[in-house]
């Protein structure tokens, strides 16, 4: 139906779009909870990733998300030895997660209301992907582009 925050949206709007399959222009990382940030995989896992998930690894379980601002503000902003800080420390554990049959508009909603930029995907308990606030605009703004060209051929004829 027609989205009240997008009134040319006739059914295919990005609002009402799934996330399941949206693009994320990044990926996700891993690291076990008692993994030092000095890892040379830890710190190259925030920094390329930008965010990694903490894990259980034997039981492959979500405990948490680090990002490159925890990193900056809990080791490197406090003065910490990243050689004895571990993952398990620094991340967050509080999490808010979706699964993939949400749609863009209801994790738009949740990461807005409870002031989050990341919101990790999970199916049947597995985390199957990582989805920033960047990624949901990016989704909105293309099918608003694909909106307007539309009305720009149907004017022009």
């Amino acid at each position: 139906g027609v989205h009240p925050l997008h009134p040319l949206c006739r059914g295919a709007c990005a609002f009402d779009r799934k996330i399941d399959g949206l693009p994320t222009g990044h990926a996700l990382g891993t690291a076990g909870l008692g993994q030092h940030t000095d890892d040379g995989q830890t710190l190259n896992r925030i920094r390329g990733h930008r965010r990694i998930v903490g894990e259980d690894l034997e039981r492959q379980d979500l405990k948490g998300i680090v990002t490159e601002r925890d990193y900056a503000r809990k080791v490197i902003l406090k003065g910490r030895a990243a050689e004895t800080t571990r993952v398990g420390e620094i991340m967050s554990v509080e999490l808010i997660t979706a699964t993939p049959e949400q749609t863009v508009n209801e994790c738009m909603t949740l990461m807005t209301e409870r002031r989050i930029r990341h919101l990790p995907i999970l199916a049947h308990d597995k985390v199957v992907g990582l989805i920033s606030i960047g990624d949901l605009v990016q989704a909105i703004i293309a099918d608003q582009k694909e909106a307007i060209e539309h009305l720009e051929n149907y004017i022009s004829g």
